[in-house]
């Protein structure tokens, strides 16, 4: 809360859970020279019960144009309702705000199911879903190992590879999501 007494309002905010609170989004702003304020608002441990709480305190009053959200990977098997409810939470505080859903990182059928669960929130409620995952794999779809420690754990090359598909390419107005890259609005991703 006392960060955001010296942020810029309506910038770019991160806010999930136990991978990107881990994230180094000054080392990577530095190395790729961002020209564009990230705020990271992510915190170890973090569940969706907890969730909307510390959206009030911590991410509200960033006020973000792009807010990406990295939850559910400390959650169980539902979540959806409390998903959804900080998404709707989140449109009627911040009406000029794009929401984008990040999948959680694995390939455990759990992590499968979990994502599943993500794509579909995203879809119902009419936001963005980013399958972070598209990064970490080989063109045969397989997990590249060199991503993950022993423990199954996201390394610094999982951190930036999801620099590289969502950080990144607003430096130029492309967006890295989905599938491919594609065209963003300016206004939406770079002013």
């Amino acid at each position: 809360m006392q960060l955001n007494s010296m942020a810029q309002k309506g910038e770019t905010v991160f806010f999930g859970s136990t991978f990107l609170a881990a994230m180094n989004f000054g080392e990577f702003a530095q190395r790729f020279n961002c020209i564009y304020k990230i705020y990271n608002r992510s915190f170890a441990h973090l569940t969706l019960e907890k969730a909307a709480e510390v959206y009030r305190s911590c991410v509200k009053d960033l006020a973000p144009r792009n807010l990406f959200l990295g939850l559910g990977e400390e959650d169980g098997d539902s979540f959806k309702e409390e998903y959804a409810a900080l998404i709707e939470e989140v449109k009627a505080d911040q009406v000029k705000c794009k929401i984008y859903l990040l999948s959680v990182l694995g390939d455990s059928e759990r992590v499968k199911a979990i994502n599943g669960q993500i794509k579909e929130i995203a879809e119902q409620n009419s936001v963005e879903y980013i399958d972070v995952m598209f990064e970490l794999v080989d063109r045969e779809g397989n997990i590249i190992k060199d991503c993950f420690d022993e423990d199954g754990d996201p390394t610094i090359d999982a951190q930036i590879a999801l620099w590289r598909r969502i950080v990144y390419p607003m430096r130029s107005g492309y967006e890295a999501y989905g599938d491919g890259i594609g065209l963003v609005s300016s206004i939406n991703m770079i002013s």
